[in-house]
């Protein structure tokens, strides 16, 4: 196992705050958001039917090829969630911000219970390893990172404060 010993930064009163979302991640401080599309709704929908597809009919290979996409799933959606987390910790970095504000979304497959799609649709959305990928970016960065209870932060337009 290898370690790295990094100096985090003075707290500043600057951060970046993140909002991570099924289908997006919108991230900035006061003066300026971003809002990056991920993709990963439709390439966790479409590996998700082809699974189904898959399991529907018996077939002598099919074992061997529910592994190549479950792989395969994994890798297109690290890969996204990597590229995610070096956009933010460049955000904070050209901001000289020295915090990234996380929501705490523990239980949230608890709280919402909807219809059969979308409580499906939410325990494959893997938010909690993009959390982990951008804390442990952000530490290498040397930026701190803060969780914060997200309840009631979408009744508010982060700009009009309307």
């Amino acid at each position: 196992m290898f370690s790295r010993a990094v100096e985090l930064t003075e707290v500043n009163g600057k951060a970046i705050a993140v909002d991570i979302n099924e289908n997006n991640v919108a991230f900035g401080s006061e003066e300026h958001v971003s809002n990056i599309k991920s993709g990963e709704k439709v390439i966790r929908t479409a590996y998700f039917l082809k699974r189904r597809r898959l399991q529907s009919k018996p077939r002598l290979n099919e074992k061997t090829l529910l592994a190549k996409y479950r792989g395969r799933e994994h890798r297109r959606i690290e890969q996204i969630y990597h590229k995610l987390a070096n956009q933010i910790i460049e955000e904070a970095k050209e901001l000289k911000a020295s915090t990234i504000a996380l929501e705490e979304l523990t239980n949230i497959r608890k709280r919402i219970n909807r219809s059969k799609e979308l409580n499906g649709r939410l325990n494959r959305w893997s938010f909690r390893k993009l959390q982990n990928i951008i804390e442990y970016k952000a530490r290498l960065a040397g930026l701190n990172v803060k969780y914060f209870n997200a309840k009631g932060t979408s009744s508010l337009c982060p700009k009009c404060r309307g």
